[in-house]
């Protein structure tokens, strides 16, 4: 379609008149007749199909376009794909009740008076499980992030423990239970959604 009077044939922009700066340069709006001219020209357009809205452009793309098959890849090179499918957890995270302290794990009731003295039977730390059951007056040592013992349900804080040269521990203050425990799946439980199919992998989601 030849462009309409006012505009040039490259790119449909309009013409200055002689003597006169573009609307572009002064920074100011169409006049009447120009808004006129440029709406005919593109309802004319519109109408012979030479214009189509964005919804019809895009709707024209995806018609065409064929989706990918999906693959399994290694983790250090998924940086940058898209996911095939959502992905759900396979396991908790913590996978067990840990440690949020140093300190003792203890029995909350052994505790309810203090100063209370207690034996210390073991050291759990942190990537090994104690296999000490802690029974009534007894307490086993715990470092951050290390599995509780069976038998206990709460840590005291090491700064409220005063350890003794005879293998005992002086707990000062009285835990409740469930104190300074993180429980299995407190992060995530097993099946929870993760990530939703077609997210653009970052490092930050393969971390």
């Amino acid at each position: 379609m030849p462009a309409p009077p006012g505009l040039s044939g490259n790119g449909g922009a309009a013409d200055p008149p002689e003597g006169e700066t573009g609307p572009d340069s002064k920074g100011t709006d169409l006049s009447g007749s120009e808004r006129r001219t440029h709406d005919e020209y593109f309802d004319a357009s519109r109408r012979d199909g030479l214009v189509i809205t964005p919804r019809t452009a895009l709707s024209r793309i995806l018609a065409n376009v064929t989706v990918l098959g999906s693959e399994s890849v290694p983790l250090v090179s998924a940086v940058g794909r898209v996911l095939a499918s959502d992905l759900r957890a396979c396991a908790d995270l913590p996978g067990f009740d840990n440690s949020a302290m140093d300190g003792y794990a203890v029995r909350a009731s052994n505790c309810a008076v203090v100063p209370c003295r207690l034996k210390v039977l073991s050291v759990a730390r942190a990537g090994s499980a104690s296999r000490a059951r802690v029974g009534r007056g007894e307490a086993v040592k715990i470092m951050t992030g290390a599995c509780l013992p069976p038998g206990s349900d709460a840590v005291v804080r090491k700064e409220f423990a005063a350890p003794g040269p005879d293998g005992t521990v002086r707990i000062l203050r009285a835990p409740r239970r469930g104190d300074h425990i993180r429980p299995r799946g407190e992060d995530v439980r097993r099946g929870a959604g993760l990530l939703r199919k077609g997210v653009r992998l970052r490092p930050y989601e393969i971390a």
